[in-house]
């Protein structure tokens, strides 16, 4: 059953309910990764992207509550760092014996209800005319690239991946680095991928290692065309594939599961100075 944001959920600053619906996207991605044919790699992925957000939340909503003389800020950030320890533990387990999806989204859940739907309706009130408080949160995106100049507003991505779940964690997590939904071109398979390359618009393209056609056989193919773009390998192939990857004209590797956090840093070397189309 998806979770759905409602004005009721709000706690007063735009930012952080960004946040929060960022969060509640990611549940539901969860959910739907549990089944999926790629099951660890999506349930993987979601949990290193919530582990990203909450890193960057909590400092943003902790800014704000010392920012705003919140009397209860030590309890809160305590229930902050619980979170973060929880997780991490969940994790971790999950990665041994991967059987441990439905545990996952059970503690997500309870978090969503208890912490942003109680928890922090406690601040809310705290807020009234408090301009300075509001300015220490921080604008958004979520995951904010690094630098004043730096804009993926108007960058145009292909993203080549055959899983249709992995493919909407990547989007999300794009989407949270502020790279606009309507700029990102997802394809399941290399003749569509080639089609899109050849129209000229896309400033960088994320390819997955597995998908129909394959990742390195398309990268391949592009840069004996001449397509200069910066191209990024998504595998789980290890050191011997990521050599590979750079042998046919890759830019970069990024192993599955992917984070958020490893998906913006990659996304910034490779665009630093890049002209985009716009």
């Amino acid at each position: 059953m998806s979770l759905h944001w409602n004005e009721m959920m709000s706690v007063g600053v735009p930012s952080l309910d960004a946040d929060h619906r960022f969060l509640i996207t990611l549940i539901n991605h969860l959910n739907r990764a549990i089944g999926d044919v790629e099951e660890y790699l999506a349930v993987a992925s979601v949990l290193r992207g919530v582990e990203d957000y909450a890193a960057v939340h909590f400092a943003r909503e902790e800014r704000l509550m010392l920012a705003c003389g919140f009397p209860q800020f030590a309890r809160h950030r305590q229930t902050h760092q619980g979170f973060i320890t929880s997780l991490a533990a969940l994790r971790h387990r999950y990665d041994q014996d991967r059987a441990g999806a439905r545990d996952s989204l059970g503690f997500l859940n309870r978090w969503l209800i208890d912490h942003i739907c109680s928890s922090d309706m406690g601040y809310r009130s705290w807020l009234v005319l408090q301009d300075a408080a509001l300015a220490a949160v921080g604008p958004e995106p979520l995951f904010a690239p690094p630098g004043p100049e730096a804009d993926w507003r108007q960058l145009t991505l292909l993203l080549a991946e055959d899983n249709l779940t992995l493919r909407e964690i990547l989007l999300t997590f794009l989407q949270g680095a502020g790279v606009r939904g309507d700029r990102v071109m997802m394809v399941a398979h290399a003749d569509a991928a080639r089609r899109a390359l050849a129209s000229g618009r896309v400033d960088l393209m994320l390819c997955d290692d597995d998908f129909e056609g394959g990742g390195l056989a398309l990268i391949e193919h592009s840069r004996r065309a001449g397509l200069a773009l910066p191209m990024v390998l998504l595998t789980t192939g290890g050191p011997d594939r990521r050599t590979a990857a750079r042998a046919v004209g890759a830019d970069a590797t990024l192993d599955k599961p992917v984070s958020a956090a490893a998906l913006v840093a990659t996304l910034a070397a490779l665009t630093a100075g890049l002209s985009l189309r716009g």
